[in-house]
């Protein structure tokens, strides 16, 4: 009996010593849901150890990820994946708008109108929502000095509001302006919503208040819901220097030339491009231009097929650079389904 057990007793030492080690790659979180404007940290870990993995968004217009620090941008799905040693694991994030209910302001009066505005997220400081337009004026970049700010409504911290001077056919886009008058068109609303108000949105737009929005009487209160910005305000941009452009273009027949467009340059957004905003083609595939720009600068890809006889933008988007194309980043663009008309 003795010997059954001894013998039994080795052999579960032995099985316990040859059981694998818990060496899955695995995430604190699986799914997060968050306000625009929130952060969460994940961690990772391969089996009782936190590790230092690679993180990457898939949508940074909705999250963005560092070390595992997610932050909301704006409202929307996306998919955080990190990878260590070759594993990967990821994070579904749900972005939602934060929830406010809507001020009751009082009329203006005769000759005047009230936009009052809901972001998605409470602004950073030193930053205001701007009504450009027929309305004030084409050019908010002065939006502070010249009253085109609006002010954050009391009891709340995403509703703002500005009373303006009315005036038939006046028209309006709702756009976010840095305190210092830094500005530029892609930080109007991507998307917002006419909540309430007279006012007639372009055919083309549907219920979207992204065009010019003409209001059709005085003495009324506007509420707009934007759900989301081309290009927050809050967003650190870069400095006046110098920056290199690099991209890895996928799916463009052999031969085709990109160029660089943009506000600052010496030809601005002309298209044709001249020689000097070319890319370089280098020997790995990549394309790649250093240029002198000012800061908030804004630029578009151009494309040729046939040898720089023929020029077209590649995109309609804007791209406000970020400082991180300064440290030589690669950007990859997909070639469309259809070659973009010249």
């Amino acid at each position: 009996m003795k010997k059954i057990a001894f013998m039994l007793c080795a052999a579960l030492a032995l099985f316990t010593a040859c059981e694998p080690k818990n060496d899955k790659f695995a995430l604190s979180h699986s799914q997060v849901v968050l306000n625009a404007g929130d952060q969460i940290q994940v961690k990772a870990s391969m089996g009782d150890m936190d590790v230092e993995a690679a993180w990457v968004s898939a949508d940074e217009a909705v999250a963005t990820v560092e070390a595992g620090l997610i932050t909301a941008v704006a409202v929307g799905n996306t998919t955080v994946t990190a990878t260590y040693e070759g594993q990967t694991a990821t994070v579904a994030v749900v972005v939602e708008q934060v929830v406010e209910d809507m001020p009751s302001l009082e009329l203006p009066g005769e000759g005047k109108v009230t936009i009052c505005v809901q972001v998605p997220a409470p602004l950073c400081e030193g930053s205001f929502v701007v009504i450009p337009g027929s309305l004030t004026s084409w050019d908010p970049g002065d939006a502070v000095a010249n009253g085109q700010a609006t002010q954050l409504v009391e009891g709340t911290t995403t509703w703002y509001a500005g009373t303006f001077d009315w005036g038939a056919d006046k028209a309006f886009k709702v756009a976010h302006s840095k305190e210092d008058g830094t500005w530029a068109w892609n930080f109007q609303a991507a998307k917002g919503t006419l909540i309430e108000g007279d006012v007639t949105i372009p055919a083309d737009k549907g219920d979207q208040i992204t065009g010019d929005n003409v209001i059709n009487s005085d003495n009324q209160v506007i509420y707009v819901s934007v759900e989301s910005w081309e290009s927050s305000a809050c967003v650190e941009t870069n400095a006046a220097g110098m920056a290199t452009f690099k991209l890895t273009p996928i799916g463009f027949p052999e031969g085709t030339q990109f160029a660089i467009a943009g506000s600052g340059l010496s030809s601005a957004w002309s298209c044709p491009p001249p020689a000097e905003y070319i890319m370089t083609a280098e020997a790995d595939g990549t394309f790649s231009l250093t240029l002198e720009v000012p800061a908030m600068f804004q630029y578009k890809y151009l494309v040729s097929y046939d040898g720089g006889a023929n020029w077209a933008w590649y995109s309609a988007a804007n791209y406000n650079m970020p400082v991180s194309l300064q440290t030589d980043d690669i950007e990859t663009y997909v070639a469309p389904e259809e070659t973009p008309a010249e």
